[in-house]
């Protein structure tokens, strides 16, 4: 793993659009299944094979929403990672899609695989309940879908909705701010 600077956790496909869509050297990608070569290992987000402190950056995009055990993941991810970890969850998208059902429209697609769903207050008090300290924002990492320019048009009749409209969350974990927890959870 030597020159090795990014372990992207639940690399899956890279699907195009993404930040990572094209895989750097430096990085090694890590699902549990096998998806057009890029995954470089196999393993679950809960139990990552590698020793403390082996990668610079961290990454997790699309994936804890899938995580049965989230905090044991993001604990992981903290715990080899020698500096940042980001995670970035698009789980907006199921309330979303649940609006527009409960407003008779088509839905284009569904999350069905979604075991968790959040939003930033909620994720906010997780990662504090679970003892990981890190900053919490919104942002449109994802290009937008038809369901969300449906959602951008609803939400100049009700403002509370610009937050489904913005549906990534993302999540900064420098490690110093949380070495204290990682050897308490280890």
């Amino acid at each position: 793993m030597k020159n090795t600077e990014i372990l992207d956790v639940g690399c899956g496909h890279l699907p195009t659009g993404t930040p990572w869509a094209h895989k750097k050297r430096g990085t090694i990608g890590v699902d549990i299944k096998k998806a057009k070569g890029y995954a470089d290992l196999l393993a679950e987000a809960q139990a990552l094979p590698f020793r403390d402190n082996s990668f610079p950056k961290v990454i997790s995009y699309w994936v804890i929403e899938h995580v049965l055990d989230v905090a044991k993941a993001i604990h992981e991810m903290i715990r080899v990672s020698s500096d940042e970890v980001y995670i970035v969850t698009d789980n907006a998208l199921f309330y979303r899609v649940q609006l527009l059902k409960l407003l008779g429209c088509k839905q284009a697609y569904a999350q069905r695989e979604h075991v968790h769903a959040f939003f930033p207050l909620h994720t906010k008090h997780f990662l504090k309940r679970i003892g990981v300290n890190a900053q919490v924002y919104i942002d449109n990492i994802q290009q937008l879908h038809k369901l969300d320019k449906i959602m951008i048009a609803l939400s100049r009749i009700i403002p509370n909705l610009r937050d489904l409209v913005k549906s990534d969350i993302v999540v900064k974990i420098r490690k110093r701010n949380n070495m204290k927890n990682v050897k308490k959870s280890a």
